[in-house]
């Protein structure tokens, strides 16, 4: 980047935390091409299935608009890092809810009990952590097969055609094969 535009930036920078919105508004739309091609690319294939790449820059900048006075302006490179650590964090926070929507919709499943969700009560928490040892604990019994159609459908959550695809099967073979795995599961966690 030339000097000139180092020096744009930095007087956004400055312009923004001391609250001008059209200094904030600038400097994001200086930043949304690398930005989204580093959200993309943090994300994932897996990822950018549930989620729109330009949903997590939205989110991205409201956290910077909320956090922008706390950030120390050094140099652009730090701004850079100190937002592309934002965006890491809504993607892992956003992974860790997706996952543990699956855990408890396979708990509800295999357990027939409402699962316990991690609210920040310590309590809650290790009923949580517990029920999930124990599940995996099971799935980890399985034949390969099994635990392979159970991740695909309720972690990675595929179709019946895309796990069928996957494991080189029509899609009512990989409907069974996830049936017959679920029953195994249950026993095994009713075991």
């Amino acid at each position: 980047m030339a000097d000139a535009e180092f020096a744009q930036t930095i007087t956004l920078l400055h312009d923004a935390k001391d609250g001008d919105r059209e200094a904030l508004a600038a400097l994001l739309e200086r930043y949304r091409p690398v930005l989204t091609q580093r959200i993309r690319f943090m994300m994932g294939p897996q990822a950018r299935r549930h989620a729109e790449t330009g949903d997590f820059l939205q989110g991205v900048f409201l956290e910077i608009l909320h956090r922008l006075g706390q950030f120390e302006i050094r140099d652009e490179r730090s701004f850079l890092a100190w937002v592309t650590q934002i965006a890491r964090n809504a993607i892992r926070n956003k992974a860790n809810r997706r996952f543990e929507l699956a855990f408890s919709t396979l708990v509800t499943t295999t357990l027939g009990i409402e699962p316990v969700t991690r609210s920040g009560n310590p309590a809650d928490m290790a009923v949580f952590d517990e029920q999930q040892q124990q599940l995996v604990e099971c799935i980890e019994k399985l034949e390969h097969e099994h635990q392979e159609a159970i991740l695909l459908r309720h972690v990675e959550d595929l179709s019946f055609a895309e796990i069928g695809e996957r494991m080189h099967r029509s899609e009512n073979a990989a409907q069974l094969l996830h049936a017959r795995a679920l029953s195994r599961l249950s026993a095994l966690v009713g075991d």
